[in-house]
């Protein structure tokens, strides 16, 4: 039987599919959206796809006391409406978030409401068909959307959070209902970002950032790095991206086709060191809008404060639509310091 479903639901189920789906919404196992529900067949072919039995540990989150087994994970992922195939990516994204590096607990309670980013890396992106290119981060894509979604039904329904509950988010964002896309790796001029974070070329894996919703980044002129970069530090260097006393976040930088063609010209490194350098502000301007601490002292205006303490927290991703110059500043979540990026082979 299903880690969620009583015995009178299976047979319920049988025989009244819409009586199944408004039972799902009775438990409050849903996001506000419809369900498959997870019934023991489902489920099963969700575990023989990952040769998982169903009391397999996945993940624990130590501060809840919780612990997520591949048969509830494998329920939710039903739920969400994936197909079988993706179980490999949500088993290994349920590993990375629940890493104590990344914090699970406190990006899935705190009132900063944070999205759950799932970059897509290898063979495996093509294979499922997950998007990268136009709309990336937009609705139309099974497994964009029910990857995503899956992790976040997993939050609920196992976590328990649950929004006025533990979940604590003042404003929320869509990204809380899913997040999910793959690397353009065919486009682009640099290794993947799995390959940046350690990983063989064309190995398959998930990278799983705390972030908040993306935000446009528009630059249809420059014809030269330096001005296409400059709109970017621009856009990461607003007051409302410095966390505080929390400290930097992790940012990660989508980039369209038409704005790399341009940009490609530079080596990775050589683009995250530009927007550490630039994406700056003075210590007085942020003390006068209260992102910083004291009174403002002699030298703040000219002492600029970078957004990020290291290069290295800013993630440089290939995606999106070949038409537009617009790309994507994703910023990390309010709890800086409290959370880290985590990436997980998946195990086919």
């Amino acid at each position: 039987m299903s880690a969620l479903m009583p015995v009178e639901f299976q047979q319920l189920h049988e025989v009244d599919e819409a009586s199944g789906l408004e039972y799902c919404y009775q438990q409050g196992w849903t996001d506000g959206l419809p369900v498959t529900p997870p019934t023991d067949r489902l489920v099963a072919r969700f575990l023989d796809e990952v040769g998982l039995s169903g009391d397999e540990v996945l993940g624990e989150v130590a501060p809840r006391g919780v612990t997520l087994t591949a048969e509830k994970v494998a329920a939710n992922a039903v739920m969400a409406g994936c197909l079988p195939a993706y179980m490999p990516v949500v088993v290994a994204a349920i590993g990375a978030m629940t890493d104590p590096t990344f914090n699970l607990h406190a990006t899935s309670s705190s009132t900063g409401g944070a999205a759950h980013l799932l970059v897509v890396n290898g063979p495996i992106a093509r294979e499922l068909e997950i998007n990268a290119g136009p709309n990336v981060f937009g609705q139309g894509f099974r497994a964009n959307a029910t990857i995503g979604r899956s992790v976040q039904l997993a939050l609920r329904n196992i976590c328990k959070a649950i929004p006025g509950k533990l979940d604590r988010s003042t404003m929320g964002t869509p990204g809380k209902f899913s997040l999910c896309i793959a690397e353009l790796e065919e486009f682009s001029p640099w290794e993947p970002l799995s390959v940046s974070r350690g990983f063989a070329e064309g190995e398959n894996v998930v990278t799983a950032f705390a972030t908040e919703c993306p935000h446009y980044i528009f630059n249809y002129l420059s014809n030269e790095p330096v001005g296409i970069l400059t709109s970017i530090a621009f856009k990461m260097a607003s007051f409302a991206n410095y966390h505080d006393p929390h400290g930097p976040s992790e940012n990660v930088i989508a980039l369209c086709p038409e704005h790399v063609r341009t940009i490609g010209k530079w080596s990775k490194t050589d683009v995250q060191e530009f927007l550490f350098t630039h994406a700056r502000r003075p210590a007085a301007d942020l003390k006068r809008a209260g992102k910083m601490m004291g009174p403002i002292e002699s030298g703040d205006e000219e002492r600029l404060v970078p957004l990020v303490d290291d290069p290295e927290l800013i993630s440089i991703v290939v995606a999106g639509g070949d038409a537009g110059g617009i790309s994507c500043h994703v910023a990390g979540w309010a709890g800086g310091r409290m959370s880290r990026s985590v990436s997980r082979k998946i195990t086919v």
